[in-house]
């Protein structure tokens, strides 16, 4: 019974995540002050997510130390929409330096929720700046597929270490373009990124629909277990740890060492 009502429990968890996401992808105007109220209504009471999606530090540790470098760039919309008043002046956006904190607070978070999961990254942020050329909208969409590949291309025009993410943030008026065109199949989200690139010959990139000072790290979680190689982010299956396990042996922090097994053991 306990098990059944658990399962259950991490159903509505992930419906929920799902519905706040979709609340932040609708339209350009601020999140509710309070996600974790509309959670927490979710599961019908006050009880916090980690009590529901508690950390699973008794797995085996995969990823011990290996560094993650975020190049974060963040595009005119992101900072723009965050401005109560319109008619205040571009002198208004945040420093340079209040971003970068901003983001090492948004990405310690990420970090923390890996490790939490007996993932032991360790992210660092390795540059934070303002380009307007990589964002693709569209008359009521923001193509993010088309904006990805501007972001990679823009990565590996700088020939960074394969441990390296680029990151795109924005907070445009329209939500991400749909993959599909039939609208049965179709819904938007808040993330793209390349799949299992990480510590690849190929470049990694993810673009985020991100409020700007929200703390709301859902997306960012997710495009980057992706790019590990990950089919999921809040709940790794044993596949998943094997795969992202397998990516991260791939990384130059860990060439020098044995290669990975077949299989993590059980505990």
């Amino acid at each position: 019974m306990y098990d059944t009502m658990f399962r259950m429990e991490r159903i509505i968890f992930l419906i929920s995540m799902c519905a706040i996401e979709a609340a932040n992808s609708d339209s350009a105007v601020k999140p509710a002050p309070e996600d974790a109220d509309i959670l927490a209504k979710a599961l019908g009471g006050n009880r916090p997510w980690w009590e529901v999606h508690p950390p699973n530090r008794s797995a085996e540790v995969i990823g011990n130390n290996v560094p993650v470098l975020a190049h974060i760039i963040y595009d005119s919309d992101y900072t723009a929409r965050n401005r109560r008043n319109k008619r205040q002046s571009e002198n208004m956006e945040g420093t340079n330096d209040e971003m970068k904190k901003y983001f090492e607070e948004l990405f310690g978070q990420v970090q923390e929720y890996f490790k939490n999961q007996s993932i032991n990254i360790n992210v660092s942020i390795t540059s934070v700046s303002k380009m307007t050329n990589l964002s693709v909208p569209e008359e009521y969409w923001f193509k993010a597929k088309e904006t990805l590949k501007n972001v990679e291309a823009y990565g590996a025009s700088l020939a960074k270490p394969n441990d390296t993410i680029f990151y795109l943030f924005t907070w445009h008026q329209y939500a991400f373009k749909p993959e599909s065109k039939d609208r049965d199949k179709s819904f938007t989200t808040s993330d793209a990124e390349t799949i299992g690139t990480f510590c690849s010959e190929k470049t990694s990139a993810a673009v985020i629909r991100h409020w700007y000072k929200s703390l709301i790290y859902w997306s960012t979680v997710r495009a980057t277990a992706l790019i590990f190689g990950s089919k999921h982010f809040a709940s790794f299956s044993t596949e998943d740890r094997i795969k992202m396990n397998q990516t991260f042996w791939h990384c130059p922090a860990r060439k020098k060492t044995e290669p990975p097994t077949e299989e993590i053991p059980a505990c």
